[in-house]
């Protein structure tokens, strides 16, 4: 299986660009094209526990199988990708999915003649020249639900005995004119896994419109309705909101019934001679049972109620095998857990696309609760010596790094800082040293892998969720520290959105050097200050440090010698000679806040502006409550320093 960091396998496979998607329905020939074999033998496996051929495990389909290769691509079970086969029903079914737009589709259309049932001429040269097909189909279906009879629809012609003779002539050159067969048409509606049709009031029988028989409520079967589709002519199908190329609506019911490939349905061995199959396996063989049923009811001409019944068996197991959720009923296992079908497996949060596609669980990651740490850098990120001893780094043996991951190697899994694992240049031998009792198996050479402890100054990705914008994932230097949360600065919370009520974070170590190096170039904090989003920081000075900015920069806060030596002692690179004069000499020498604040200022920095507490009316710049904030050549000559000055300033530069 391909590593993160690892070679890729080269392939022969063409490169081809994918130019653009087009979604559609499969005909019944495609699906039969599309597919290897064709499913007909209800039987999985021999006496021998061989996969029969035509069975639901079909070696053609590919297999799940360490010990066989597919019959198609010959490929063993790691590199087949999976082919599809199908299963040509004895009778059409509706597909679950697509029953509600066959009733709209039913009362769009003339159950005898297939033709749309408006009649207007007017209003359908109207529709037709709307060009959304969705908000085209929904006219033609509010007009045509109430429609009753089949009218003729032609243009309304002013009288013109010249034209009288041509009249029909002229009627079938007109591409919207249609001849209506007079046919009342029931009323269609939905009852579950059928449609029913209520010819109770059609016509103009009164003794028919009074009639509450049960015969004239009666099911339509899908061949049935099969065969008004598609006598749908190709321009009313265009007209209908359908693209014939891509789909036709005798699509929408279910023909021959595509079956997914083993890889999709891997089946468990629970022992040697047992198998436990997937849930959709299970379906696939009560619909090959239903089928052969079926056809052999058919072939011998067997009563309309049993036949029925059968038809109905097989419908159910066709719905239930996309979609188990229904108000008719669940299909069951044996075991009398309902089945999981294909529509529960890719919808929800747990499902394909939300839990395995845009999101999954990875290795080499880490969760814990967060806690602040105000002495870390805003870059670093505090992690549990626990976590550091559990994740590794694969660091290759080179001859400036021998010696020291030769020390990691002696130390073991369980002291720190150590390794957990020594891997050769070629891959195959693979030492574990938590098994490893032989000090001549720790030998290390050039080109080796020693998966390595978690160590300061390692780059890792810090994630919280929800991940709204880029900034919800950034890169972090590790400082290993005792006990068992995340600890990290309190500036870097805001474009997480964090907070310390017991708020959870995700950390991701790299398991690559070029993982590693886009982390420290791309995604690393410092480089995530100024978002590109609006111009400016999205992280400042919050908390305990901004209250502590306001209080150090007031007029009347001062510093003796001992405090300014003990705060100019945690500034970085800091140069003695360069703390300035003490604004108070006597009696005894006292430094102001500001003088001191200038200190961590740019040189080029230069802000006028008036604190964010000033009143509308006060714009004396030079006032008793120091609300003028004056800062030129990196000196804080007067004010107050807040919120505003310090964190969410629009960057301007001056060109």
């Amino acid at each position: 299986m391909y590593q993160s960091g690892g070679l890729i396998i080269h392939s022969n496979a063409e490169i081809k660009r994918v130019k653009s998607i087009q979604f559609g329905l499969l005909s019944p020939e495609e699906i039969q094209e599309m597919a290897v074999c064709e499913i007909n033998n209800p039987r999985s496996f021999d006496d021998n526990g061989y996969p029969t051929e035509g069975g639901i495990n079909d070696l053609r389909m590919g297999t799940t199988d360490k010990k066989l290769r597919c019959k198609t691509c010959k490929c063993n079970f790691n590199d087949c990708p999976g082919h599809f086969g199908y299963i040509h029903l004895a009778k059409p079914v509706f597909h679950v999915g697509f029953i509600t737009e066959c009733l709209k589709l039913l009362k769009c259309v003339c159950w005898k003649c297939s033709r749309v049932l408006i009649d207007d001429y007017q209003k359908y040269e109207e529709i037709a020249k709307i060009k959304n097909p969705k908000t085209r189909q929904l006219k033609i279906y509010n007009i045509c639900k109430t429609k009753k009879v089949c009218k003729e629809r032609k243009r309304k012609r002013k009288e013109d005995k010249n034209e009288s003779n041509n009249q029909e002539e002229n009627f079938e050159k007109d591409e919207y004119y249609k001849p209506g067969c007079g046919e009342y048409q029931p009323k269609f509606t939905r009852d579950n896994l059928q449609i029913k049709m209520d010819i109770s009031d059609a016509g103009n029988n009164n003794d028919a419109a009074n009639n509450n028989d049960e015969e004239a409520i009666k099911a339509i079967s899908p061949s049935e309705v099969l065969n008004i589709f598609s006598q749908i002519p190709e321009e009313e199908l265009k007209f209908l909101g359908f693209n014939p190329k891509y789909a036709k609506p005798q699509w929408m019911i279910i023909q021959n019934l595509a079956v997914c490939p083993p890889q999709v349905r891997p089946s468990v061995s629970v022992d040697s001679s047992l198998r436990s199959q997937d849930d959709l396996t299970h379906q696939y063989n009560q619909i090959l049972k239903a089928n052969k049923e079926l056809q052999s009811e058919a072939g011998h001409g067997a009563g309309e109620m049993t036949s029925e019944n059968k038809f109905n068996n097989l419908q159910f197991n066709v719905a239930t095998l996309m979609n188990n959720d229904l108000t008719s009923g669940r299909a069951h296992k044996k075991s009398g857990q309902p089945i999981k079908a294909i529509y529960a497996r890719l919808k929800g949060k747990e499902g394909r696309v939300r839990g395995n596609l845009m999101g999954k669980r990875v290795d080499y990651s880490a969760r814990s609760v967060i806690s602040p740490d105000p002495n870390l850098q805003v870059d670093e990120l505090g992690v549990p010596l626990s976590i550091a001893m559990n994740l590794t780094f694969p660091e290759v043996v080179t001859d400036l790094n021998i010696e020291k991951l030769k020390k990691l190697v002696a130390n073991g899994p369980t002291k720190y800082p150590g390794a957990k694992m020594i891997k050769s240049n070629d891959g195959k031998t693979v030492i574990d040293l938590r098994y490893c009792k032989n000090t001549t198996d720790e030998h290390l050479e050039k080109g080796y892998i020693v998966e390595r402890h978690m160590q300061n100054g390692d780059y890792v990705i810090f994630n919280r969720q929800p991940s709204l914008h880029k900034m919800s994932m950034m890169g972090h230097r590790v400082h290993i520290l005792p006990y068992s949360t995340f600890r990290l600065n309190l500036s870097v919370t805001t474009p997480y959105n964090a907070d310390f009520d017991g708020d959870e974070m995700n950390m991701h170590l790299p398991q690559s050097l070029e993982s590693k190096s886009e982390i420290m170039n791309i995604m690393h904090v410092p480089k995530q200050i100024v978002s590109p989003q609006s111009n400016r920081p999205v992280m400042g000075i919050v908390q305990d440090t901004l209250i502590g900015c306001k209080i150090f920069t007031a007029r009347d806060n001062f510093l003796t010698y001992e405090q300014t030596m003990n705060i100019v002692m945690w500034i970085d690179d800091f140069d003695i000679r360069n703390l300035p004069m003490p604004c108070i000499m006597k009696p005894k020498p006292l430094w102001s806040g500001k003088q001191i604040f200038s200190l961590i200022l740019p040189e080029k920095l230069n802000l006028t502006r008036f604190r964010e507490d000033t009143p509308s009316e006060l714009v004396d710049k030079l006032n008793l409550i120091d609300n003028y904030v004056q800062i030129k050549k990196g000196e804080l000559i007067q004010g107050i320093i807040c919120k505003k000055n310090c964190w969410s300033i629009k960057w301007r530069y001056n060109t």
